[in-house]
């Protein structure tokens, strides 16, 4: 059966697009961790955990996607069933007053998507992770209020991550108009959009749905702790 990148999109990443990023030239590699703590292993054989222990000191809290839901063979700190969703065609078009509100984020509004991280909890998101490019925003009285951007880039398509909104301005269509913006600027390229959302988390589920994604596999995330 013919691989997708998006089978394993962390390593797939790391070894690809993101290879200048990577730390690590074994079966396991990392990004820097003020860049995202992701880590992508070739397999989930004794291999693929083995050498973990060669990009990341003992004691270390890493995020996997595994596509099993057999344990590792570490303690699991945490454990979801996260859904894999794809934009197979063209994402509907921003209203063109949504878009006049939409702007990039560059490296110096750092500080301020932490913030908006901070309060948000959309995932892993670092001092640095704006570099891994697209992300956008709105702001309201200068105060930054929404963003989204890309995370992972295996080879044709680009993950939108890092959706989030300050709880003060939600119900706006922030969100979607940020995933909007973010999907239009990836297909820009000539690449497809992706995205991961908690399985439970119905709201987000339906919202990316109607935008025309559609749920291309489970994935299971497990923290866990490195002896």
């Amino acid at each position: 059966m013919t691989q997708s990148p998006l089978d394993n999109p962390v390593w797939s990443a790391l070894t690809t697009t993101h290879a200048a990023l990577a730390i690590g030239d074994g079966a396991a590699r990392r990004y820097p961790e003020e860049i995202c703590p992701m880590v992508g292993i070739a397999t989930t054989e004794a291999a693929g955990y083995d050498a973990l222990r060669e990009v990341l000191p003992g004691g270390s809290r890493v995020p996997l996607f595994l596509d099993t839901p057999a344990p590792p063979p570490f303690p699991v700190l945490y454990a979801r069933d996260i859904d894999q969703m794809v934009l197979p065609g063209a994402v509907p078009p921003l209203d063109p007053g949504m878009a006049e509100m939409v702007r990039s984020l560059e490296a110096e509004s750092s500080a301020e998507m932490l913030e908006l991280v901070a309060l948000t909890k959309p995932g892993p998101f670092g001092p640095r992770t704006v570099e891994l490019g697209d992300y956008v925003g709105i702001r309201d009285g200068g105060r930054l209020v929404a963003m989204a951007g890309v995370r992972l880039r295996p080879v044709g398509f680009s993950e939108i991550s890092g959706v989030c909104v300050h709880p003060d301005w939600q119900g706006r269509g922030y969100g979607r108009a940020m995933t909007q913006a973010v999907a239009a600027r990836v297909a820009a390229r000539g690449e497809t959009a992706f995205l991961h959302v908690k399985t439970d988390n119905l709201a987000a589920r339906n919202a990316y749905l109607k935008l025309g994604f559609q749920v291309r596999r489970t994935i299971h995330l497990r923290v866990v702790s490195l002896p």
